[in-house]
């Protein structure tokens, strides 16, 4: 899935009031130059000094401090670095409350920026994943709903299901 498109999609299924938490790496480039909000809707990317997957856990803070549905932009590797907050969240069965798992195999930001630097055959292990990781199942596993999406015309849905779940 192409950066614009999913970002596109989850700006057509945002509520109006919204607000989005973009984690570190391509996440947060993806929100910052892709993700179009209107003016009710805030966008958080913790830029100065945050770490992978700290939005994760800032995400909740935000949902249940502003009381508005809320959707976390993070990546694979974070995911696996920080996620079971997610647990939390299904403890205290709280809605509107998101997070779209961006799978690109691993480190995608330290990926590009090393092949970019030293060319594409560098040789230099930069963190790529050996398996995939199955996101939605981790997220079943602590009890949250779990959603794959493969094809662009698949996202709208999910994130609408998403976003009305009530825990």
């Amino acid at each position: 899935l192409r950066p614009e498109r999913v970002m596109s999609e989850i700006q057509a299924a945002l509520p109006d009031d919204a607000r989005v938490v973009a984690d570190i790496g391509t996440s947060c480039l993806f929100v910052a130059h892709c993700l179009r909000l209107s003016p009710r809707q805030r966008s958080y990317i913790p830029m100065a000094w945050s770490c992978m997957a700290h939005p994760l856990a800032a995400s909740l803070g935000v949902r249940l401090g502003s009381q508005r549905p809320t959707l976390c932009v993070t990546g694979d590797a974070a995911f696996l670095a920080k996620g079971l907050e997610l647990h939390a969240a299904v403890e205290a069965k709280i809605g509107g409350f998101v997070w779209v798992v961006l799978s690109n195999r691993g480190h995608g930001l330290v990926r590009f920026g090393t092949a970019k630097l030293l060319g594409d055959d560098h040789g230099v292990e930069a963190g790529d994943f050996r398996a995939g990781v199955d996101a939605a199942q981790i997220a079943r596993g602590v009890g949250a709903e779990g959603i794959v999406v493969e094809r662009p015309e698949q996202l709208a849905a999910a994130l609408t299901r998403a976003l009305a779940a009530t825990g």
